[in-house]
């Protein structure tokens, strides 16, 4: 274990600025990147007022279309995601969401990864770690999973959700006037990617995970 830390704290130290959220380590690094970018543009073009669950499901539907990088990698496909199913998700955040991954057709290994990253997350937010401890954390994990015996399939819901994880964290917690209670958004934007990348892999996890977020800050 202290040699996995030591290697993230290693990685960390070649990662600082604009960048200080990515880990190269990752192939789905830019599930987290697009997600940014999606979240980013919706709260631009929200301006902060509330907005329903349906609506903000077509909005970030819309923008993550028209995202560069989205399109390119996935063209038009995206998920039907429903009111109810965005309702029923949130019903299961005090539970860190671990009814909507007991309902998912994955293996028990990589359900009982997904509630070790969600854990994390909500550990750090108990603890009020700091963006630089959160990052650190998240790329140890990340050093685990390549290593762990799971289905390869399995293997890219995981890293794209920590991904997310990664880039989140910074957005809601790494920036200016940002405070650690965010990380509650942070949880949103994790178990919106881990419905999206259990109905499509990662393409999908990056619209689960903006929805997520969005949803936790801005629906009615």
């Amino acid at each position: 274990m202290k040699k996995v830390f030591a290697m993230a704290i290693f990685l960390l130290s070649f990662v600082v600025g604009a960048q200080a959220q990515s880990n190269p380590q990752n192939e789905f690094d830019y599930v987290g990147k697009i997600h940014n970018e999606v979240l980013s543009k919706f709260i631009q073009q929200n301006g902060g007022k509330k907005s329903s669950i349906s609506q903000v499901i077509e909005q970030v539907k819309a923008i993550t279309l028209a995202n560069a990088d989205y399109s390119t990698r996935f063209g038009t496909q995206i998920p039907t995601i429903t009111e109810a199913q965005v309702k029923e998700g949130f019903a299961d955040y005090p539970n860190q969401f671990k009814n909507l991954i007991a309902a998912t057709n994955i293996s028990n290994g990589t359900k009982a990864k997904l509630n070790e990253l969600l854990g994390i997350i909500s550990n750090a937010q108990g603890k009020n770690s700091s963006y630089e401890e959160v990052y650190a954390l998240i790329v140890a994990y990340e050093v685990k999973i390549k290593n762990a015996d799971l289905p390869k399939n399995e293997k890219e819901i995981i890293f794209g959700a920590s991904s997310v994880a990664r880039y989140s964290s910074k957005m809601w917690i790494g920036e200016p006037n940002s405070t650690n209670g965010k990380l509650a958004v942070v949880l949103a934007d994790i178990g919106g990617g881990i419905l999206g990348g259990v109905l499509g892999g990662p393409g999908w996890g990056v619209f689960g995970a903006a929805l997520g977020s969005a949803c936790a800050e801005l629906a009615k």
